[in-house]
């Protein structure tokens, strides 16, 4: 929690950071975005003279951008600042650090991949791509070439990845697919007593089928089909939440008895 706090405090530093290094974060920033990711901004002495600061603002406000993924600082020969660009992964690993730490609840972040999850759905369906098609396709076959009995957890987890990252590339809404990312970074923090797949072999080859279903209704760009099979999904993973809070209550009523 410790490591969780510090990055959610690095993500407010700009906030509250003074006015020349606020200024020298929106240069810096500006700057990165006018040319070509892994482009060199300049040297430490340029960008020092360049925006007119001293060398510890220049370097409090590379620490600021390169927060946002927009900079990076190399040192020794060849150096300098160069520019970045941030990825799916990196964002959404921050903002889900940010919802960790502001309590969010498993069922709302179950209610919230369902509403993202069916819309996706619905737009890979009617406007997927052919290469996007074609990529899910491979993604199926390769799939169910798989035994259950060899489809351990790991592999599962690897497989849903795959499937929401091409989801997402054939649903071509990168809001969504955000969001999406987001959510399952979430989703990656519970501990495994939260989890209701983690551990539950018998669930989570229930789910491979029931996802496997659905990407099968959208390469058929069959829409309706689709849809009802997502939430079909959504439906199951709300029952085993349902089922594993039922036994903790119990749980619970048992040891009070005993006490």
């Amino acid at each position: 929690m410790r490591a969780v706090n510090e990055a959610i405090a690095r993500m407010k530093v700009t906030q509250g950071a003074q006015p020349a290094v606020r200024k020298a974060v929106v240069a810096l920033r500006e700057d990165s975005l006018r040319v070509e990711p892994g482009t060199l901004l300049g040297q430490e002495e340029d960008l020092i003279e360049r925006y007119q600061v001293s060398r510890p603002t220049l370097r409090q406000a590379a620490a600021l951008v390169g927060q946002e993924q927009l900079v990076t600082v190399r040192r020794g020969v060849g150096g300098g600042y160069f520019s970045q660009r941030p990825d799916f992964s990196g964002v959404a690993h921050m903002a889900a650090i940010l919802l960790q730490v502001e309590g969010a609840k498993v069922e709302d972040m179950l209610r919230t991949v369902e509403t993202i999850r069916v819309e996706m759905v619905s737009l890979a369906a009617t406007g997927g791509s052919v290469e996007a098609m074609e990529k899910l396709q491979d993604y199926i076959d390769a799939d169910e070439a798989i035994e259950d009995g060899d489809y351990n957890f790991r592999r599962f987890l690897k497989a849903e990845r795959q499937h929401n990252e091409l989801v997402g590339l054939a649903a071509g809404n990168q809001v969504l697919h955000l969001f999406m990312q987001i959510l399952l970074e979430l989703v990656a923090t519970l501990r495994p007593t939260e989890d209701i797949l983690f551990g539950k072999e018998e669930r989570y080859l229930e789910w491979r089928v029931q996802r496997n279903k659905m990407i099968r209704a959208i390469l058929a760009r069959d829409v309706e089909i689709a849809l009802v099979e997502a939430r079909r999904g959504s439906a199951k993973i709300r029952q085993w939440l349902e089922e594993d809070r039922a036994v903790e209550q119990s749980g619970r009523r048992r040891a009070a008895n005993v006490d």
